[in-house]
C-alpha cells in the first residue's frame, strides 16, 4: 500500500530533510509541500494524504490549529507533529487538538519512520525523548498510595498486577504486542490478556487516552 504524505514545514531546509528521509521507502510518496497552517489545510482538502509531517510553529496558522481543522475534515489525515520542544504541555495540547505522533526536530531520521508506521497501523506515537518521562512518571505517582480519609488508597496504577504494569509501559511507549512479548518472554496471547485487563481496570478504551491523560495532567514537570 502506498502511504501519501504532505509535509508542513516554513523552512525548506526541513522539507528537504524530511525529502530525504522519505526517500528512503519506496511506499511512501509525497503528494504536497506547505509552508503554513491554512496552505496545509488546503493541501488536504486537494490530495487526501494519509500523513501530514506538522511543524507547530509556523507563521499565521500554526500547527496546532491546523490540526484542529484537520481533524474534521471528511478524510482526516493522520498528523505526525515535529518541535523543536521537548515539552509535555505542548504534546498534550497538539494530541487533544487531534494529532497521532509528537517528535522533537533532533530525533533520529528513522525515528520519523517509526512514527508514519505507528500512525497508519492506529496507534499512537511519542518521540523517545518524551514518552520515557512522561510514563516513568506517570508510573511513579499513580503507584504511590495516597491515603484517604477512610485509609483507602486511590493510586490509579495500584490496581494493576506487576504483570499488567510492565505490559502497560511497554504498550505507551509505543511497541506493538509482538514486540512485547519478545521483551518480556511471554506469548502474543498473554499480552493481549493483560492489555485488555490493564485497559478495563482503568476504565480506558485505548492507549492514546492513556499517554493523553498521563501528558495532560501534568505528570511530569514542564
Amino acid at each position: 500500500m502506498t502511504i501519501k504524505v504532505c509535509i508542513a514545514d516554513d523552512q525548506e531546509s526541513a522539507r528537504a530533510m524530511l525529502r530525504r528521509v522519505l526517500a528512503e521507502c519506496p511506499d511512501i510518496v509525497i503528494v504536497g509541500e506547505a509552508g503554513n497552517g491554512s496552505t496545509t489545510v488546503a493541501l488536504c482538502r486537494e490530495t487526501n494524504p494519509d500523513i501530514v509531517l506538522l511543524d507547530i510553529s509556523m507563521p499565521g496558522m500554526n500547527g496546532v490549529e491546523a490540526a484542529r481543522i484537520m481533524a474534521t475534515l471528511p478524510m482526516p489525515p493522520k498528523i505526525v507533529t515535529l518541535s523543536m520542544h521537548d515539552d509535555a504541555f505542548l504534546a498534550a495540547e497538539i494530541l487533544n487538538a487531534g494529532a497521532h505522533a509528537y517528535l522533537t526536530k533532533d530525533c533520529e531520521p528513522g525515528e520519523i519512520l517509526r512514527a508514519i508506521r505507528t500512525v497508519m497501523e492506529g496507534r499512537t506515537y511519542l518521540s523517545a525523548g518524551i514518552a520515557g518521562p512522561v510514563i516513568d512518571s506517570f508510573i511513579r505517582r499513580n503507584t504511590d498510595p495516597k491515603p484517604e480519609p477512610h485509609g483507602r488508597s486511590e493510586g490509579t496504577l495500584s490496581r494493576l498486577s506487576p504483570r499488567e504494569l510492565q505490559v502497560f509501559r511497554h504498550m505507551t511507549l509505543g511497541l506493538s504486542p509482538r514486540e512485547i512479548s519478545g521483551h518480556m518472554g511471554i506469548s502474543h496471547k498473554t499480552v493481549e490478556t493483560h492489555r485488555s485487563n490493564l485497559l478495563k481496570k482503568l476504565g480506558l478504551h485505548k492507549m492514546a487516552d492513556l499517554i493523553r491523560l498521563a501528558i495532560r495532567e501534568g505528570l511530569i514537570e514542564p
